[in-house]
């Protein structure tokens, strides 16, 4: 109860800051999971050695790093999608050949993936005749 009144706390905060200060908030969720929580760490390490055997230490930190932030304007999103209207949320939308993601699905019938449609109930406004799938981030 306490862990999601804070929760919905942070997004009420994040959630109604005004777009150009977002960057802030990037900043210090990437501080506090990364460097503070050390938030999954571990498991990042070991599946990145995992998938790329033959890298040095230094591209590990940075691709590290990256996912950190990454996650971070993930969770700043999903509290922005939780606070704002459509309206609002589709001012910051930019679609481009949108035919071509239609046929991406008719064709491969997509379910989920990493890193596809961050806003993708925003989207069924533009793309007729396709229910929203859980697909995050292009």
């Amino acid at each position: 109860m306490l862990t999601s009144f804070f929760a919905r706390l942070l997004q009420i905060l994040i959630g109604y800051t005004p777009h150009f200060l977002l960057f802030f908030w990037d900043y210090f969720i990437y501080f506090i999971t990364y460097h503070l929580l050390h938030y999954r760490k571990k498991v990042v390490q070991k599946n990145l050695k995992l998938a790329f055997p033959d890298k040095s230490k230094n591209y590990y930190k940075k691709i590290e790093k990256q996912f950190y932030h990454y996650f971070a304007r993930l969770i700043i999103d999903i509290a922005i999608n939780g606070t704002t209207n459509k309206t609002k949320r589709l001012k910051y939308l930019k679609f481009e050949n949108i035919n071509e993601i239609k046929n991406v699905y008719q064709k491969a019938k997509c379910d989920d993936s990493i890193g596809t449609f961050e806003c993708m109930d925003d989207t069924n406004n533009f793309i007729r005749g396709f229910r929203s799938a859980s697909l995050y981030g292009l």
